[in-house]
């Protein structure tokens, strides 16, 4: 879905989008966590939810793949200033063709440790929501909600916490569009904020597990300010892991305007981020302790800076090697009609 949200939209609109995509994502988890809180909200102690609570999000997820079915084909899709969206058929060898000469762009190898390292928090931190991780559901070892609050509290948590990837992307579009901004100053700075606070969120969750560890509580709603400074860190960092990734897919999204490509180009940053939650839940599952994954996950974040700074850099300054397939099969034929009207006029 990412990949219309950055190539359906005018560019100085991609951010916003982002934005929509960002709430409409996380609309499901919303409604999924009212369901969850609405019925499990009295069960005051650690362990499972309840029975019932599976099978009615199995029943929402079974509704999924037909609500899909309502969504515009390409060709239908009328944008702003008139450009329509080019697609087309290909076979699974031209496919792989292209997707390969996409991952080997200097640039998208270069972000790929940010991709890697962008969803690689949840394993530690538990993700409350479906749709990213199943910690709400499994007692996974690691995960600070699944180890440390009762179920009704993570119930809380299941509602609450999503709120903060609204806003995250929501408030990071908007900065992403802002026209009083050249795209070189909203890159930078939006990037180098976003870096900053995942940092700081890491050095907090470092207080908040040493404070975890030495009381060994088991967390309610009810107590007081080990669980306001618990449930503000979860919104917060889904607030920033939200916001980064928005800002991820705008930064491809200047890589290239064809829409073909930047399929390609989302599906790779997705496949990575994917690879890095499986290796961060694989590390967790093992007997390891809290500090390892702290450690890495702010390693993996120092390392990945460098490599994406120069990538960072480049945006608004200079032009990247456009990747393109639509593009140059138009321009081909482009090409030949002008090699035929020549003909005929001489």
């Amino acid at each position: 879905m990412a990949n219309i949200f950055i190539a359906y939209p005018e560019p100085h609109r991609r951010g916003r989008m982002l934005g929509l995509w960002v709430f409409m994502r996380n609309a499901a988890p919303v409604a999924g966590g009212a369901i969850i809180f609405g019925l499990n909200s009295s069960l005051n102690s650690s362990g499972g939810v309840s029975l019932e609570t599976y099978l009615v999000i199995i029943g929402i997820m079974c509704a999924g793949p037909f609500i899909a079915t309502l969504l515009s084909s390409p060709e239908k899709v009328q944008r702003k200033d008139g450009v329509k969206i080019q697609i087309r058929k290909a076979c699974w060898r031209q496919t792989f063709s292209e997707w390969y000469r996409v991952i080997c762009s200097p640039d998208i190898l270069l972000l790929c440790p940010l991709f890697f390292t962008s969803w690689f928090y949840g394993s530690y931190i538990g993700k409350s929501h479906s749709h990213d991780s199943p910690s709400f559901f499994t007692c996974r070892k690691g995960t600070l909600q699944t180890q440390y609050m009762n179920v009704r509290t993570r119930a809380l948590c299941a509602f609450m916490i999503p709120w903060g990837d609204i806003t995250g992307g929501f408030l990071i579009g908007h900065f992403l569009d802002y026209q009083g901004m050249s795209i070189k100053q909203r890159a930078r700075w939006s990037w180098i904020g976003l870096m900053v606070l995942n940092l700081s969120l890491w050095t907090w969750t470092a207080i908040v597990t040493k404070q975890l560890e030495d009381q060994q509580p088991v967390i309610d709603w009810t107590s007081g300010s080990l669980f306001g400074k618990t449930f503000t860190l979860f919104v917060l960092f889904d607030l920033a892991t939200m916001a980064t990734q928005t800002s991820l897919y705008w930064i491809i999204s200047q890589m290239s305007d064809d829409f073909i490509a930047l399929s390609y180009m989302t599906g790779t940053l997705r496949g990575v981020e994917c690879a890095g939650q499986a290796v961060a839940y694989g590390i967790k599952s093992s007997n390891t302790t809290d500090w390892i994954s702290i450690g890495l996950n702010v390693g993996l974040i120092m390392l990945s800076l460098p490599f994406a700074w120069i990538v960072i850099r480049k945006i608004g300054v200079v032009e990247f090697e456009k990747i393109s397939f639509t593009h140059f099969v138009h321009a081909e034929k482009s090409t030949d009609k002008s090699s035929v009207d020549e003909k005929e006029s001489v």
